[in-house]
């Protein structure tokens, strides 16, 4: 074997050699890291239980990933049939939805003061307890288009009322009675 031939093959060897010393040292420290992970997580996971979470929000998602389930400060939007809806005003609370993610149901207090748990059908609210600064509190039962047909509340001025209606808006009972429109408004 010739002298120039030789001197190749020695830094060959030299090359491997510096590769292998790279690939070891990289082996090592991602055993180390590997190691510092798991002593880490074991120490967290032996960690007495933390007193309070504090965070803006908390979605429970189904085995397919669709939210069923939110907790907010700020809740998201509704989404009715697959469609963003804006809220009257931002609100805190608990969210329902559907399969679909199609909100379903909730219960929120708004920034605007007021306060509802709502079970609602696939297309709107239907049954809902509110708190509201400007009309009082009560119960309201919407039919399937969304419009009140049975309301129970009082008034900000703590005067009761009760009212249904008929399909067309119309009050079939109203207590205390509506006041009956003048003969010259007829």
């Amino acid at each position: 074997m010739e002298v120039v031939e030789l001197e190749r093959e020695v830094q060959t060897l030299r090359d491997r050699a510096a590769r292998l010393e790279r690939r070891q040292g990289r082996f090592l420290a991602g055993a180390m890291l590997a190691v510092a992970v798991l002593v880490l997580a074991g120490w967290q996971g032996s960690q007495a239980p933390r007193e309070s979470i504090r965070t803006h929000a908390v979605s429970i998602v189904d085995k397919n990933g669709v939210v069923r389930l939110a907790l907010g400060a700020p809740v998201p939007n509704p989404v009715v049939n697959g469609k963003a809806m804006e809220r009257r005003a931002p609100a805190n609370g608990i969210i329902f939805n559907d399969a679909a993610g199609n909100e379903r149901g909730g219960m929120g207090m708004l920034d605007d003061g007021s306060m509802n748990l709502c079970f609602d059908d696939a297309k709107t609210e239907r049954d809902c307890l509110f708190l509201s600064p400007k009309f009082g509190n009560g119960l309201v039962v919407n039919d399937a288009e969304g419009n009140g047909r049975a309301l129970l509340y009082l008034d900000t001025s703590n005067v009761a009322h009760l009212t249904l209606m008929d399909s067309q808006g119309h009050p079939l009972v109203s207590l205390p009675e509506f006041p009956k429109p003048s003969k010259s408004a007829q």
